[in-house]
C-alpha cells in the first residue's frame, strides 16, 4: 500500500512503474487493489485505462470509487469507456454512484448527454449522493442545463440545507451556461433550519 502512495507522489515520474501497479490490482488486500487505483490516476498513463475499467466490477467498493475517480482523472484519455463508468450508476453503493456521476462529466462532451440519468440521484437518500449529483450536473453543460426543473425542486424542497444550498449554486451555475434561462427566478438563500 505504502509503494503504490509513494509512485503516485511521483506522479509522471513514476510512468515506468505502470506494469506494477497493474499488477498490483490484483492483489489479495483492498487497500492495495484501491491505493494502485490511485496511483494509476495519479499517472495520468491512457495504458492504465483497461486494468482500472476492469476494477469498476471488482468485490470492493472502495476499489471501484477509487477505479472511477482514477479514469475520471484521464479526462478525454478514457471517453471510449464511458459507457462501462455510466453502469456504474446502477452500483448497489451509494460512494460509488456518486464518483460515477462525478466522473461522467470528466470523460469528455459525450459524458454530460447522461445528465439525466445522473439526476436521478437527486433522489437518493444519502445527501452526499445528492450533492455529487448537483456538482456533476453543474459540469454537464446544456445537457445538466436541461435538467433544471429537478434541480430546483430539489432547491425548494430537499430536506438538507447543504443540499439547498448546492442546488442554488448549481442553478446559477447553468443558468450562466445557458443564457435562456436569464436571471435567477429564485430568491437569495436566507438561512433556515433543516427540515
Amino acid at each position: 500500500k505504502s509503494a503504490c502512495e509513494g509512485l503516485a507522489a511521483y506522479g509522471r515520474k513514476a510512468q515506468s512503474e505502470i506494469p506494477v501497479l497493474c499488477a498490483s490490482l490484483e492483489d489479495q488486500n483492498f487497500q492495495v487493489r484501491a491505493m494502485a487505483c490511485y496511483a494509476l490516476g495519479e499517472l495520468d498513463s491512457a495504458e492504465a485505462i483497461g486494468p482500472l475499467v476492469e476494477r469498476l466490477e471488482d468485490s470492493s467498493h472502495s476499489v471501484r470509487a477509487r477505479a472511477v475517480a482514477a479514469i475520471a482523472s484521464l479526462g478525454s484519455k478514457a471517453e471510449e469507456y464511458i459507457d462501462d463508468v455510466a453502469q456504474v450508476l446502477d452500483d448497489d453503493i451509494e460512494d460509488v454512484r456518486a464518483a460515477a456521476a462525478l466522473a461522467l462529466p470528466k470523460l469528455g462532451e459525450s459524458g454530460h448527454s447522461f445528465a439525466p440519468i445522473i439526476a436521478r440521484l437527486l433522489e437518493s437518500p444519502s445527501p452526499d449522493s445528492r450533492l455529487a449529483a448537483l456538482e456533476a450536473l453543474s459540469n454537464c453543460g446544456r445537457h445538466g442545463a436541461a435538467m433544471w426543473d429537478e434541480i430546483l425542486e430539489v432547491y425548494w424542497n430537499d430536506a438538507s440545507l447543504a443540499v439547498r444550498e448546492a442546488a442554488g449554486r448549481t442553478l446559477t451555475s447553468i443558468g450562466k451556461e445557458d443564457e435562456a434561462f436569464g436571471a435567477p427566478p429564485w430568491p437569495a438563500l436566507e438561512p433556515i433550519s433543516d427540515h
